[in-house]
């Protein structure tokens, strides 16, 4: 059992927790996504709806805390080699979304907001910091 593995993979699921609340906030309150849905592609004379986004992001986020989190539990149980997997697949899947949401353009703009296109960068960071402490918890 190593507790700075789990400290790590906990600290990670409480990040991804708040970036979903977030997300859910922008969508219900904020409308930084809807703002900016509508001063990029009002122009154009299109009207998606930005809900679809901040979804796909609280979704995402969603998925990453529950990951992380029995990643934490799995760690602190001393089945090290599962939560080294687990870490694995958010850091990987970690990487693929933020690499979404940073690049992904059309109508020579980008798709998401500045915040949404840096910010979900941090889930597979906590991910690729906590695997060493995983591996180092194995020996």
């Amino acid at each position: 059992m190593s507790t700075t593995s789990t400290s790590i993979l906990g600290a990670g699921a409480v990040i991804a927790a708040g970036l979903a609340a977030t997300a859910i906030v922008d969508q219900l309150s904020l409308g930084w996504t809807r703002a900016d849905v509508s001063a990029h592609y009002g122009p154009f004379g299109e009207h998606p709806d930005p809900g679809i986004l901040t979804t796909v992001l609280a979704g995402a986020f969603t998925c990453a805390t529950v990951v992380l989190a029995i990643a934490a539990v799995v760690s602190a149980k001393g089945w090290n080699l599962a939560a080294l997997v687990l870490v694995a697949l958010v850091a990987v899947a970690g990487i693929g979304f933020a690499a979404l949401t940073t690049f992904a353009a059309e109508f020579d703009g980008h798709v998401f907001t500045t915040f949404w296109r840096f910010v979900p960068w941090a889930v597979p960071v906590v991910a690729m910091v906590a695997a060493p402490a995983v591996l180092a918890a194995r020996k």
